[in-house]
């Protein structure tokens, strides 16, 4: 009876080990499951900010753009005015028209490029970190 008793209590000694584990091995392979889909909506946020900042790239690219076009206009109209009172001639209506409308919008030009080029840097900073 001894024995019995013996062989039994090893049996369920083993039967708790084997237990033991399983779980360990089921905590892994759930450990290993969310580690993979970590890695999966890590490459699908490099992608997002990859996008992001090549839209972000082209804005300023754009903005840059249309604040060298007006102070380029600008520079060409105070020529134009230049030669204008030369000849003792004023400036058409449509001419005063144009640099009126660049003066009161290159201002915002030059501060959305602005901005947006410091949100081009930060966007960079942060993509170093990943």
């Amino acid at each position: 009876m001894n024995t019995l008793k013996t062989v039994f209590g090893k049996l369920f000694k083993e039967e708790t080990q084997l237990a033991s584990h399983e779980v360990e091995l089921a905590l892994r392979d759930d450990i290993i499951a969310s580690f993979q889909k970590y890695l999966g909506q890590r490459d699908v946020a490099k992608k997002v900010l990859n996008k992001a900042e090549n839209a972000i790239i082209e804005a300023y690219n754009n903005y840059s753009a249309i604040a060298a076009f007006g102070n380029a206009t600008l520079q060409d109209m105070e020529a134009l005015k230049a030669k204008a009172k030369e000849i003792g001639l004023g400036l058409d209506p449509q001419m005063e028209s144009v640099e009126k409308k660049v003066k009161s919008e290159i201002k915002g030009y030059m501060n959305n490029a602005k901005a947006i080029g410091d949100l081009a840097k930060t966007m960079s900073n942060y993509k170093t970190s990943l």
